[in-house]
């Protein structure tokens, strides 16, 4: 992204990106871990919340991408294994016959996260996604952690 952006003015809608916003009730107990253009990575108290946005099918070494940000992800993660981890964003392919789908999965498996759509059904393929650590209940009476901190529309589901 950043050789096209250099290269001239950029016409369309050439690239996505991530953005998280923070409410402001927030900004004390919140630490900006990553900012780039494919990922965020913020903490909120004991939540660790990662935005992804990652290349759409087609894009020339689509794979190598994926496999970078989340080695870049998992590396960050790492470092924070104590905190409950939240994902989210806009993957743009999680067909379980793509290869990048297959480094998601990984991710997700390693960090004991569930995909969010396979806990709620949906009629389409979804190419966004929320992922939560792994619910034992069914969601409807799935506890909701308690802390100082309200996520807002973010909801956590915990065993």
């Amino acid at each position: 992204m950043v050789n096209s952006v250099q290269s001239g003015i950029l016409y369309g809608r050439h690239y996505g990106g991530v953005i998280t916003f923070i409410s402001r009730n927030l900004r004390k107990a919140t630490e900006t871990l990553c900012c780039s253009d494919r990922f965020t990575m913020i903490r909120i108290a004991d939540y660790l919340i990662i935005n992804v946005y990652l290349p759409c099918d087609g894009t020339a070494d689509r794979l190598l991408i994926c496999e970078d940000i989340f080695a870049d992800v998992q590396s960050r993660r790492d470092k924070y294994w104590m905190c409950d981890c939240i994902v989210a964003g806009d993957f743009n392919s999680l067909d379980s016959t793509d290869k990048a789908a297959a480094v998601i999965s990984n991710f997700l498996r390693l960090n004991s996260l569930t995909r969010c759509d396979h806990i709620f059904s949906s009629d389409s393929p979804p190419r966004s996604l929320l992922a939560v650590p792994n619910v034992t209940a069914h969601p409807s009476t799935a506890s909701v952690p308690t802390s100082d901190y309200s996520i807002g529309a973010i909801i956590t589901c915990t065993n």
